[in-house]
């Protein structure tokens, strides 16, 4: 017999009364199935990445890669933080804001152009 759940589940008591007298007993009616997923993990709960000195490392990680994606031409701020999300651990978010809040402290690495970034070019320390 099902119940009136939107799952469908069966009414183990109605099951209880269909049990011949001197049948042996499979099934317990106190055993009642578990609302889990079996198989697989469950989702992790989301963390933002709020750390500054965490973000500004991985805003100079993200131009460096995007400057060789790009060959050394200007990229969005979107370009940027997409490039940045895909460094981030499964579970972590950032924030676009975060990054454009820090952008402008970035001069040392980054040069504004318009509405675009670029790697600043550092010259190697080693001439020889």
């Amino acid at each position: 017999m099902l119940t009136n759940d939107p799952g469908g589940t069966a009414d183990i008591r109605a099951f209880s009364c269909h049990l011949e007298v001197g049948e042996p007993e499979t099934w317990s009616p106190r055993i009642r199935p578990r609302n889990r997923r079996m198989g697989i993990r469950p989702p992790m709960p989301s963390r933002p990445v709020q750390n500054r000195d965490t973000i500004a490392s991985l805003i100079v990680v993200g131009a460096m890669l995007m400057d060789a994606d790009v060959g050394g031409e200007a990229f969005t701020l979107e370009q940027l933080t997409k490039k940045i999300r895909e460094l981030l651990r499964p579970g972590q978010i950032l924030a676009a804001d975060d990054v454009r809040s820090l952008l402008p402290g970035m001069a040392h690495c980054l040069a504004a152009a318009l509405d675009r970034w670029r790697w600043k070019r550092r010259e190697s320390v080693y001439q020889g």
